[in-house]
């Protein structure tokens, strides 16, 4: 829940995300893909993802 006190706003920011769904497609399937390291955060501790992505970006 992006705003655990306010559905309405947590919301709009859900239907903003889809509404750029495309745009997240394309700069994965060019750039992105390419340039970046995706992180799936799915059932990670926000500790985890943490770890992981100093990890990814090394010493």
């Amino acid at each position: 829940m992006e705003f655990p006190d306010d559905e309405e706003r947590s919301q709009k920011v859900r239907a903003f995300r889809r509404r750029r769904l495309a745009d997240y497609e394309t700069a994965y399937a060019t750039w992105l893909g390419e340039q970046a390291e995706v992180i799936d955060t799915v059932g990670l501790t926000p500790e985890q993802v943490l770890t992981r992505a100093l990890t990814l970006l090394g010493p």
